[in-house]
């Protein structure tokens, strides 16, 4: 008996933290908003695929990458419908018109294999295999 009064008052000293959220759209420099995939990369940056292109956030603001337009695979809208990261760390882009990996070095995404379909899913498995 004591031990459950002594609980029920410890219950109502604690308070839970408020929480906060903080809405993101294009007024704030996401590239639509409208968001088909979200994932956050070993660096803590969070990659968000849209109607019109891979966002990546460093939590103050927003950078677009576009597929570019003179490629053999370029969309007229850079439709990314999943994200994937892979045990190195690499970021797997699946589009509307194919497999793409962002290339960190040279930000930018290049094609991995040419006349693929739609990408909706990726998946790495423990071995890093793409599928």
């Amino acid at each position: 008996m004591r031990l459950t009064l002594l609980l029920l008052l410890f219950v109502s000293v604690c308070q839970a933290q408020p929480y906060y959220f903080r809405h993101y759209q294009v007024e704030n420099g996401l590239s639509n908003n409208t968001v088909f995939a979200s994932i956050q990369d070993k660096k803590g940056f969070m990659w968000f695929g849209t109607k019109d292109g891979l966002n990546r956030f460093d939590g103050y603001q927003f950078k677009v990458f576009h597929i570019k337009q003179n490629e053999d695979a370029s969309l007229s809208r850079d439709q990314v419908n999943c994200l994937s990261l892979d045990s190195s760390g690499g970021l797997w882009v699946g589009t509307t018109k194919g497999l793409y990996r962002f290339d960190q070095s040279r930000e930018n995404l290049v094609n991995y294999i040419k006349g693929l379909n739609s990408i909706h899913t990726i998946h790495v498995d423990t071995k890093g295999k793409i599928w």
